[in-house]
């Protein structure tokens, strides 16, 4: 027979499209993963700050390099005007 089967014809890429797919059923589901992932940020946190580990950044304010914590109030500014923004 001259008819060759779709498992003899995938190339190179086809073969990695199976393993995504293969790899990607294994995985939970999308909610556990967010709340798995969320749950070890908030442990990661956690742990880091009772070391008193910080982040700081380099930003400019009028001419001058300054360091800035990533958590500073100043960053939360949207934060602060989300009440107003979203009255009926």
């Amino acid at each position: 027979m001259a008819e060759v089967s779709m498992q003899e014809k995938k190339g190179l890429f086809g073969k990695f499209l199976d393993f995504i797919e293969t790899a990607g059923n294994k995985l939970p589901h999308p909610s556990t993963l967010f709340a798995a992932l969320a749950l070890m940020v908030a442990v990661l946190s956690a742990v880091l700050a009772y070391f008193n580990v910080n982040v700081v950044f380099d930003t400019i304010k009028n001419g001058q390099i300054q360091k800035d914590s990533v958590v500073a109030v100043d960053h939360f500014f949207l934060l602060k005007d989300l009440n107003g923004s979203f009255q009926p």
